[in-house]
């Protein structure tokens, strides 16, 4: 009885051995928001749209600055407001310089995207940036004579692309929709 028990047990150990042990990766936190749903940005301001109701509307220090914050996602769409006097083109060449200079080196790429829709009289351009920078877009509109809005997201998290992948196609999608409903009164 001891004989065959003897080797039953040497026959598992050489048949169970025959690959080797290779450790796995550690797994990442799977993050996933619910489908998103919209209500009006109303404020005193010459601009209305429509933000995510997952997104807390905090008023800045100026009268028509504002962030969404995303308590969630630990995201911020910071907006600020700026009535055009003459001064269009520093006011885009600011935006233009806010993107590019500081993030550059550790940007892997900045994709600009123009936003034309002539019949609301809304015109900007939204910035995708990849890789390694602290700001995952940046985006201004106009309707190039009186009013002037800017927009940054940041997230409150090191920029891991990969991690943060599934909060950053939500904050996008909420971007475009703000881009897509934003009129001037």
């Amino acid at each position: 009885m001891i004989q065959r028990l003897l080797l039953a047990g040497i026959l598992i150990i050489l048949t169970a051995c025959d690959q080797d042990y290779i450790p796995k990766p550690y797994g990442q936190v799977r993050l996933s928001y619910p489908t998103a749903e919209y209500r009006d940005f109303v404020t005193n301001c010459p601009f209305t749209f429509q933000y995510s109701q997952q997104a807390v509307k905090q008023p800045k220090d100026s009268s028509c600055n504002y962030n969404l914050y995303y308590p969630d996602m630990r995201a911020t769409i910071y907006l600020s407001y700026e009535p055009v006097d003459q001064d269009l083109t520093k006011l885009l060449m600011d935006a233009e310089r806010a993107v590019y200079e500081p993030h550059t080196s550790r940007a892997e790429y900045i994709e600009p995207k123009l936003i034309v829709r002539p019949n609301a009289r809304v015109y900007g351009t939204l910035y995708s940036l990849g890789g390694n920078s602290a700001m995952n877009f940046q985006f201004h509109l106009t309707d190039s004579t009186k009013h002037f809005v800017r927009g940054s997201v940041y997230f409150k998290a090191h920029p891991k692309p990969d991690s943060l992948a599934p909060a950053v196609q939500y904050i996008q999608q909420d971007v475009e929709k703000l881009m897509e409903t934003i009129r001037w009164q």
